[in-house]
């Protein structure tokens, strides 16, 4: 992430309304989640109360819409890009073969993506959020959802060589698009574990 630590704390004080106390705050799950993915404890701590502790991804959000923030002032939502890349959790795919597979659906999201859209992401850093869901069902959803508001939405299919059948819809990408936009479409998603 590009945001100060400062920066970002000055602008989550600022907007939280959470009566959340500070060690309620640094037992909350939501952290530990954030802090695998790498995000440092107090800028997680300062995301999750300016969202209210809301939800991961809404956290993850704030963070990527303010990353560029100078002042602590208000960012221009419109701008901020982002991709997400929802997994099948009921394959049972090993961790490796999870990579690969969002790998290749990262790749297929850059590759059918608008210019416009890949400058626009690749100039806030290219932020890539994994989600998750539980079965076809819902990743066909996502991807009808994604169709629906405009999206670009790519299913990776697998080959059939290692862990699963051939012609398995593993995944797919939503993006790069508009924060808010994807938000729509998966912003109620669990981060993947």
């Amino acid at each position: 992430l590009h945001c100060t630590r400062s920066r970002l704390i000055k602008r989550s004080k600022m907007e939280s309304t959470t009566t959340t106390s500070n060690s309620d705050t640094n037992q909350h799950p939501f952290l530990s989640q954030m802090e695998d993915l790498g995000i440092e404890k107090s800028m997680a701590a300062a995301a999750c109360e300016a969202t209210s502790f809301s939800s991961v991804d809404a956290a993850m959000a704030f963070l990527f819409d303010h990353q560029n923030d100078e002042t602590g002032g208000g960012s221009d939502h419109q701008h901020q890009y982002k991709l997400t890349v929802v997994v099948r959790q009921d394959l049972g795919m090993s961790p490796g073969k999870v990579a690969a597979q969002t790998c290749h659906a990262v790749l297929a999201a850059y590759r059918a993506a608008a210019p416009e859209s890949i400058r626009s992401w690749e100039s806030q850093g290219e932020p890539v959020i994994i989600l998750q869901v539980s079965d076809l069902t819902q990743l066909n959803r996502v991807v009808d959802a994604a169709v629906a508001k405009g999206l670009a939405a790519n299913t990776i299919c697998d080959a059939g060589r290692t862990q699963v059948a051939v012609g398995s819809a593993t995944c797919c990408a939503v993006g790069p698009g508009p924060v808010e936009t994807i938000d729509l479409v998966t912003g109620s998603l669990r981060l993947l574990k």
